[in-house]
């Protein structure tokens, strides 16, 4: 399975830095292109992945991607295990989520792009955690099996925290976010 990131925020910011390195790290590098890049961006996103100026609209329109899905928490129907036979591409857009949502997913890639659509549930997901659940529902656990914290809230000093208001990803008890991250949002917010 091919994962596509779709960058579409104005600039690459640290942030994102962030969440594509541990995307590149939990469904390795070989799986992961970036798309819609400036081409410094191409240079600092090389390691993690394949890199490419082009939007992925382009991409799919020469048929480069193969039978693609794009996720969208707007999506009628959820990405289910039996979807992994289906696609080739999932394609996720890099863009921070406001809050409240504003279904930006259908503005940026509208539905005559003939593109078929799945969510992984209607929380916003940072691009990482959206990732690694879908690879995780590819590999088989279903999104049913999974556990998730919704808001993340991270402690800065006694009586101070930041919150993040989207659904983050728990393993083993653990919320699962880049290295780093936790203490990059402490020092610098998003």
């Amino acid at each position: 399975m091919r994962y596509v990131i779709e960058h579409l925020e104005p600039k690459l910011y640290k942030w994102c830095l962030l969440e594509y390195g541990h995307i590149s790290e939990r469904v390795g590098k070989e799986h992961v292109l970036f798309t819609n890049l400036k081409p410094d961006w191409m240079e600092q996103l090389k390691p993690f992945g394949q890199v490419e100026g082009a939007s992925v609209k382009l991409l799919t329109q020469l048929g480069k991607l193969g039978r693609v899905c794009l996720l969208d928490p707007e999506a009628q129907d959820r990405l289910e295990v039996s979807d992994a036979k289906k696609f080739d591409t999932l394609i996720f857009g890099g863009i921070l989520g406001n809050h409240p949502p504003e279904a930006r997913t259908k503005k940026i890639f509208p539905e005559s792009l003939g593109w078929e659509r799945r969510n992984l549930g209607k929380a916003q997901m940072a691009t990482n955690t959206a990732v690694i659940v879908a690879q995780k529902i590819m590999n088989g656990t279903p999104l049913g099996e999974m556990e998730f914290t919704e808001p993340l809230i991270i402690p800065v000093e006694k009586s101070e925290e930041i919150i993040l208001p989207y659904r983050y990803l728990k393993e083993n008890g653990q919320i699962v976010l880049p290295e780093g991250y936790a203490e990059f949002v402490k020092k610098k917010g998003l």
